[in-house]
């Protein structure tokens, strides 16, 4: 008797963790989409009031990723700027062009944070230079890449010079451009190499340990 009361218990006990596991999760998956609903709400309420601006663009029905799920939206584009999101059933802005993305993924511009445009290694060229590796870049959905320099010591009359060298190529760039700075065997103090890499706009250093 004890033993089959036992069993009761525990089948009962068990169903009873069950059921709340799966009500935890449901209400849990309840509480989120409801906390994005109002969030996607509060975003199109703010939005609804362009219809008194005019975008440059607008790219109506695409299917951008929010959260965990892909949802469907307009988008308003202004100067090269995101300027207002949403639903398609809501009158937006005027638009000087109108794109149909229906069926169609929407995503911001990717960002390669490695690449080799240009890299001159000893006798070896790289087989792109800024304008053929950015122009394959931008077909590839990426709009910002992160190129690196030649091989410094850090002194400071290199850096002014490859900084002029820099921001001469960036019009060859069909993309933004950002650069890592990479530097061996310094002969300057770390600290003076920061310094000088904030003021020439490098947004990194890469330190070789080991080269030759």
């Amino acid at each position: 008797v004890y033993v089959s009361l036992f069993r009761v218990l525990y089948r009962l006990i068990c169903h009873t963790v069950v059921v709340c596991v799966v009500f935890f999760f449901q209400a849990e998956d309840g509480i989120r989409d409801a906390q994005e609903s109002r969030g996607l709400g509060d975003v199109y309420k703010r939005q609804a009031l362009m219809a008194t601006f005019r975008a440059e663009l607008v790219i109506r029905n695409a299917s951008v990723f929010y959260a965990h799920r892909f949802t469907r939206v307009n988008l308003a584009i202004r100067s090269g700027k995101i300027i207002g999101v949403w639903e398609p059933t809501v009158a937006g802005p005027e638009a000087e062009e109108i794109f149909d993305a229906s069926g169609l993924y929407c995503f911001p511009g990717f960002i390669d944070p490695h690449v080799h445009f240009g890299l001159q290694l000893g006798s070896e060229n790289c087989s792109d230079d800024c304008a053929t590796g950015s122009t394959s870049a931008v077909f590839g959905g990426i709009t910002s890449v992160f190129n690196f320099t030649p091989v410094l010591t850090g002194a400071e009359d290199e850096l002014a010079a490859l900084y002029k060298e820099v921001s001469q190529s960036t019009e060859r760039y069909r993309t933004n451009l950002f650069m890592h700075l990479t530097v061996a065997e310094p002969k300057i103090s770390p600290k003076k190499l920061v310094e000088l890499a904030l003021r020439y706009k490098f947004r990194s250093i890469k330190v070789f340990t080991t080269y030759s």
